[in-house]
């Protein structure tokens, strides 16, 4: 099953550079170092406790996400010793919560993301008027498109020991697409599947001539102005037939969007979509991305789009022509299944 390969988890500086072999990037994972102190809050004859909300927030390209974890601890008084600094603590740190406050990353599992402490409690101190605790904040994966370019500190929880109070680790997956090549059994076309940015896209390659499916020629985006993107006049192969269409102006929406070509009466005709709304039903195929202010139009990135938000995938044709493919781990599987030899793609129950 072709699968995502992360880079190593590197440190983030300061100033929030990060190694340039991380980015660009479509999926990301980072994890903040925790190193802080608080008062037992006991007094001679009470015990004590309480708790620490943690924020931090960053923002990674057009993404801002906020990391909220609450720390707790108890604290108890030795009857037994006549001084004030003699006692005992546990702490925990259950899961936290991360929200996205701009840019279309999307969560690799649940709505939102889920901090893990790794280091926690119990310890115990004797002697001492002060806690420790130390660890990592781990979030899940998130999928979402980061080129090369400093990570923005907005917010952090300052913690001891750290210089500057702020430490950011991030591991990434790049932008390479991982790929596998079916065969259709009845005609003995092959089918290729790309894992490109997130989206699982498949193109058709005809036995008999070795022509791709999708774009032909022509169809060169450039930008106009902020909102109007031009699509150049150009032809398709969709469903075995060639189709053209005139050069136009079309509104695209901000951040992020695919450029997707549909049948429109005897023709294509472009559309922008950004990946949050439903799939166009008349798009057949994609020419290009935008993205970080820069238009893509990568072999890669062309073919019809099946699903977005993908990490793993395997693809198969079965003995009637079905092409299938599953999506995702055992245990958050989709299957999908085409008749028509990719040219559209149905979510099985």
């Amino acid at each position: 099953m072709p699968a995502v390969e992360w880079s190593d988890w590197e440190k983030v500086g300061n100033d929030g550079s990060a190694p340039e072999e991380l980015f660009p990037a479509t999926q990301w994972q980072y994890k903040w170092m925790i190193h802080h102190s608080f008062d037992l809050g006991y007094s001679f004859l009470e015990n004590g406790g309480g708790s620490i909300t943690m924020e931090f927030r960053a923002r990674y390209g057009e993404h801002l996400l906020r990391d909220i974890a609450k720390f707790s601890f108890i604290s108890q008084k030795d009857p037994l010793d006549p001084g004030f600094n003699a006692g005992q603590y546990s702490y925990w740190l259950g899961s936290g919560v991360t929200t996205r406050l701009a840019g279309t990353a999307t969560q690799g599992g649940d709505d939102k993301g889920q901090l893990v402490f790794s280091a926690q409690g119990p310890t115990w101190a004797e002697g001492v008027s002060e806690g420790f605790f130390y660890g990592e904040l781990i979030g899940d994966v998130w999928l979402g498109d980061i080129a090369e370019g400093p990570i923005e500190f907005v917010k952090w929880f300052p913690n001891l020991y750290i210089p500057h109070g702020k430490q950011l680790w991030i591991r990434t997956v790049g932008g390479a697409p991982v790929s596998q090549t079916v065969i259709h059994l009845p005609t003995h076309n092959k089918h290729e599947f790309w894992l490109y940015k997130g989206a699982l896209l498949t193109r058709r390659q005809l036995n008999v001539d070795g022509v791709h499916d999708g774009l032909r020629s022509g169809g060169v985006l450039s930008i106009v102005t902020t909102g109007v993107l031009a699509v150049g006049a150009g032809a398709a192969i969709v469903e075995q037939k060639t189709f053209g269409w005139m050069g136009q102006l079309i509104a695209v929406p901000s951040g992020s969007y695919w450029v997707l070509l549909g049948r429109s009466g005897n023709g294509l005709a472009p559309v922008a979509w950004n990946g949050t709304a439903a799939l166009p039903a008349v798009a057949y195929t994609c020419i290009g991305r935008y993205e970080s202010g820069k238009l893509l139009q990568e072999a890669d990135g062309r073919g019809t789009i099946i699903c977005l938000n993908v990490r793993e995938f395997s693809a198969w044709c079965e003995d009637d022509g079905a092409l299938k493919v599953n999506v995702g781990a055992p245990g958050e599987r989709r299957q999908f299944i085409s008749r028509d030899q990719g040219s559209s793609w149905t979510a099985t129950a």
